[in-house]
């Protein structure tokens, strides 16, 4: 009974003819591959049908599959159907990132400055920078946090800590929790504005409430402890309490913070 009806569905799919149809036929193909290998070339041939009329998940499975043989040629294969996939995401964030729209110039940024081992030849951090300054003017936490890192970092644009701090304090102030992080390393190593440790242990507890990944707690603590070694008993009091009134002022804000 389980084989008719696999059999009806894959006829019913064969029949539609349409680009997801061909995808979800090379998908099932795939799902009988894990047990039987001989049913991944019924699946690649699926896929490239898909994606032959751009269909983009079926160019991420193709890529999928060459990248798990692990043989020379096979990663051939994989990086041309990575870069293609990469290539229709990017087509189709440009008209919205053109139109104004803030989180394709986010995706589109980040989309630039991807960093993997298959990314080496479609990488433009200048054209990173150029989104990610469109989506971080228009507040854009993420943007700005990334933003900054590339300043930092002298990606695609000239090194600039000074304008690595700016954009970080801004992304800071709307609680992206890395962004507290780097203000705070940069007020107690006096990098890009003067040392202030009362200020970078205000930013290092906000940071600290406002985490939930154990190893970035693990961080944000080893920067705390360092800095509150340099403070009088009164001055953590202060730095604490000036932690407590930023994140009651921001309590709201901060519902829908992003780390990213």
């Amino acid at each position: 009974m389980r084989k008719k009806r696999n059999f009806e569905k894959i006829e019913q799919l064969r029949r539609a003819n349409s680009a997801e149809s061909k995808f979800l036929l090379g998908k099932y193909f795939s799902e009988l591959a894990q047990r039987d290998k001989n049913q991944e070339k019924d699946a690649i041939r699926w896929y490239i049908a898909a994606a032959k009329h751009g269909h983009l998940e079926a160019h991420e499975s193709l890529w999928g599959i060459y990248m798990s043989r692990g043989t020379a040629s096979s990663n051939r294969r994989a990086r041309e159907w990575y870069e293609k996939a990469w290539r229709i995401e990017v087509n189709q964030l440009i008209p919205l990132a053109e139109s104004g729209n803030t989180e394709a110039q986010r995706e589109l940024g980040q989309k630039y400055d991807v960093i993997d081992a298959w990314s080496d030849r479609i990488r433009d951090s200048k054209k990173a920078v150029f989104w990610l300054r469109a989506a971080a003017k228009s507040g854009d936490r993420a943007s700005q946090y990334h933003l900054g890192c590339l300043y930092k970092l002298g990606r695609g644009v000239r090194k600039n800590y000074r304008l690595a701090l700016k954009w970080c304090l801004e992304a800071a102030k709307q609680g992206n929790n890395n962004s507290m992080e780097f203000v705070a390393d940069a007020y107690a190593e006096g990098r890009g504005i003067a040392k202030d440790s009362i200020t970078a242990a205000m930013w290092y507890f906000t940071a600290l409430a406002t985490c939930n990944d154990p190893e970035d707690r693990e961080d944000i603590m080893d920067g705390l402890n360092w800095v509150l070694r340099r403070l009088t008993p009164a001055n953590v009091r202060r730095a604490r309490h000036k932690s407590m009134m930023w994140l009651s002022r921001n309590k709201l804000r901060l519902q829908g913070r992003s780390t990213g």
